[in-house]
């Protein structure tokens, strides 16, 4: 999820800064925009929200956030042995940066820098289990790890130990990880968010 904040411009409140957010808020959701810019599919406007339902054909659609929910998504996440999400602390890319954890501005709000995140166990893709994070969760299946520094930047040897190491390679029985969820032996797949 991403937004555009034009806190920076409100206090000359130009004219080109109007325009900017203008355009911006109106081309994020085009037919042109949605067909030839990938990361707005994972754009998500919380001032914006029917028209972030409406209008974006892929991140609503697996985030199972739709009326119509997805049970193959469900079952399909449910099946892993574990989720693993890396959030990169110095991250300026993905905005927020704890989206990484499916933390999002509440809907209707502006999604500016100041604005409070709603954690994901806070929110009804959580609580009413639309995508299986919250069973994942219950059986100690879902990791939500830090990375330091900014977006994708590390180095081998952090992959390879805080990846690799301790999610891929097989026989990692009962680990305490990052954030003190317990391990449960091997890992059918990692999740690194790459927005």
């Amino acid at each position: 999820a991403a937004s555009f904040d034009s806190a920076a411009s409100a206090s000359s409140a130009s004219l080109f800064c109007r325009a900017a957010e203008a355009a911006i808020n109106t081309a994020v959701y085009s037919r042109y925009t949605r067909s030839s810019v990938v990361q707005a599919q994972y754009f998500k406007d919380p001032a914006q929200y029917p028209n972030y339902l409406k209008f974006n054909p892929f991140l609503p659609d697996v985030n199972n956030e739709l009326e119509l929910k997805n049970e193959v998504y469900k079952a399909n996440l449910m099946a892993l042995e574990r989720l693993v999400l890396i959030r990169f602390t110095e991250d300026t890319t993905v905005v927020p940066r704890d989206s990484s954890w499916f933390s999002t501005y509440a809907p209707g709000g502006g999604g500016t820098a100041g604005e409070v995140l709603v954690p994901l166990r806070e929110q009804a893709l959580y609580t009413e289990d639309w995508l299986g994070l919250k069973a994942l969760d219950e059986r100690g299946a879902l990791v939500m790890s830090d990375c330091p520094g900014a977006h994708m930047q590390f180095s081998d040897a952090w992959f390879t130990t805080n990846v690799i190491d301790k999610y891929l390679r097989g026989g990692v029985d009962d680990v305490v990880l990052d954030e003190g969820v317990g391990g449960i032996g091997g890992v059918a797949w990692v999740a690194v968010d790459v927005a």
